[in-house]
């Protein structure tokens, strides 16, 4: 046993047994692809276990899944794994007779990842990329070239781009020992591509070049930045010095960075924004899309790239092509982004669309004053849309488990999870969140909900939260009183910052002030003892910015 994630695997399965019964496992590891019928068996996770009293074999089809298969098997012989860091295992005691299992899985959902979001340190995102296949997820996404928006956040200033560079490769090595499938980039070529650099949403410091002032998509009738933001800025994307410029700077970057295995190349962060001069206007946005991913598909073929690419559907481009095809569909992954959406209710299947007292719908695709969707039902018709000229790999990119209020996660997890059941009927393989990555304060229900059901398409909706509960809150000799402890200091601290929050939206005046100033103190005192489990930069940042506009107006 030579590959590291191999190894690794071997010594969680060491570690995970010794708690449990105090003696060595003999069960051996190995890599069996031709055991199931996968499409992809680098990307497709399966595992098998035929264990008796400790010893036996447990057969993955990639060493991710042999990993992956590890933590299912300890999960099964009642260990759990709640949240990230080490008060959020919990292994019982068990005889090494016990410790017996004869079953094979395969991961109901290709993709089962999450997105870099919110406010972050290394050691936050190594705590998470360390939990995320306890609980089923094969991949992580570094949004933008070297996450610096986020990483800035929690450093502050002075904080330069290349010290967040440094963050990145101890980040990709702890994803590589896991086998974990590294996504990265997303927006960001557009602007980068004229050595404007797009480290976030953030006013740019550096001008844009004018003599590439032409590249800049036309509205009304000036070529300029969008809120002097390269990142929200569309270009002119049917024009081909800027198909070739941003194709280029894509296919060197995924030449530079060969560790990528998803590069997600997408156009501008912008809605309403797109270009209106007649080349443009004249085909959809989608059209001049496949124009740009089939250069970047030459380019990357010219290099002796395998570099998979995921391209999106959101904004404008939730309508489809209808002139381009993709002429090489197997470097290619579709990325349905319904950001319109409300994730208070699951989307709708095509058949519950259409029988909606108001069915969804696609309405006409406008550049100028754009028509997008209002409802779930429009994102479900758009969609649907998009399934008649795309056959290939897909996913769905949602935006779950902003700004909670609930302590119990019970009701954004019982959304996922019905958005969940409901895949094969809307044509998708998986999920990628983007979402706060420290959520874990009140429970962590929602997260364990969201992985174990793309891992296991047969597990239940209460035997998942009930199994999480038992865990972090039961009684009896499977629990440990550390680890009850934690959850409820994290579920009252949570509570109580909810409760204060609340206090400030309901308060006037200097009242609303001083509550304001009450909640900043709270979850300032309590930041470092929670920050795994708590975003304190998310949390707050709503009402903080309720709390600039009132002061711009002296209404407090």
């Amino acid at each position: 046993m030579n590959d590291a994630t191999l190894l690794y695997a071997q010594a969680e399965l060491e570690r995970g047994v010794i708690a449990l019964s105090g003696s060595r496992p003999s069960i051996g590891l190995a890599v069996d692809p031709a055991r199931w019928s996968l499409a992809d068996a680098t990307l497709d996770d399966a595992w098998a276990a035929e264990v008796v009293a400790g010893q036996g074999t447990l057969v993955g089809s990639n060493p991710r899944a042999v990993l992956l298969g590890v933590y299912d098997l300890l999960r099964r012989w009642g260990c759990a794994f709640l949240r990230p860091g080490p008060l959020g295992e919990v292994f019982p005691r068990r005889a090494r007779a016990e410790l017996s299992a004869s079953y094979s899985l395969v991961a109901s959902r290709r993709h089962r990842g999450l997105c870099m979001e919110g406010s972050l340190s290394l050691e936050h995102v190594l705590a998470l990329i360390d939990w995320m296949p306890k609980a089923g997820f094969n991949a992580y996404f570094v949004q933008f070239r070297e996450g610096y928006n986020f990483f800035e956040r929690w450093y502050g200033q002075p904080f330069d781009v290349e010290q967040c560079r440094a963050l990145i490769p101890p980040l990709v090595e702890a994803l590589k020992l896991r086998g974990m499938l590294y996504h990265a980039v997303g927006h960001g070529f557009t602007c980068e591509a004229y050595g404007v650099p797009g480290l976030g949403w953030m006013e740019t410091k550096t001008p844009w070049p004018e003599e590439h002032r032409g590249a800049l998509a036309l509205r009304g009738t000036t070529r300029e930045l969008v809120g002097e933001a390269p990142l929200i800025t569309a270009l002119c994307y049917s024009h081909p010095a800027v198909q070739e410029r941003i194709t280029e700077e894509g296919a060197r970057y995924a030449g530079d960075h060969p560790e990528i295995d998803y590069l997600h190349f997408w156009l501008d962060d912008g809605n309403g924004n797109k270009c209106q001069c007649e080349n443009c206007t004249a085909t959809r946005l989608a059209d001049q899309y496949f124009e740009i991913l089939n250069l970047l598909d030459a380019k990357l073929t010219e290099r002796g790239l395998s570099t998979r690419v995921a391209f999106l559907a959101y904004h404008e481009l939730l309508w489809p092509p209808q002139t381009q095809t993709l002429r090489n569909p197997a470097r290619f992954t579709f990325m349905f982004a319904p950001i319109q959406r409300t994730t208070a209710q699951p989307l709708p299947t095509f058949a519950e669309a259409a029988e909606l007292p108001v069915p969804g719908a696609l309405a006409e695709y406008r550049v100028v004053e754009p028509l997008f969707p209002k409802t779930n039902a429009d994102l479900v018709a758009h969609l649907q849309a998009w399934n008649a000229v795309w056959k290939g790999d897909r996913f769905d990119f949602d935006y779950y488990l902003w700004h909670a209020n609930d302590a119990s996660q019970v009701e954004p997890a019982k959304v996922i999870f019905d958005d969940l059941r409901r895949q094969d009927a809307l044509g998708l393989n998986g999920l990628i969140n983007c979402q706060p990555n420290r959520l874990f304060a009140g429970t962590g229900v929602a997260l364990w909900v969201m992985g174990r059901a793309l891992t296991d398409g047969e597990a239940r909706f209460d035997d998942l939260v009930d199994e999480w509960n038992q865990a972090a809150f039961g009684t009896g000799v499977d629990t440990n009183p550390l680890v009850i402890l934690r959850s409820h200091a994290i579920r009252d601290f949570f509570e109580r910052a909810v409760a204060l929050r609340h206090r400030v939206d309901a308060a006037n005046g200097a009242d609303k002030q001083a509550a304001w100033d009450e909640l900043q103190a709270f979850t300032a005192t309590h930041e470092a003892e929670f920050a795994l489990e708590f975003d304190r930069f998310c949390f707050l940042e709503k009402t903080a910015k309720t709390m600039k506009e009132l002061r711009q107006r002296g209404t407090l």
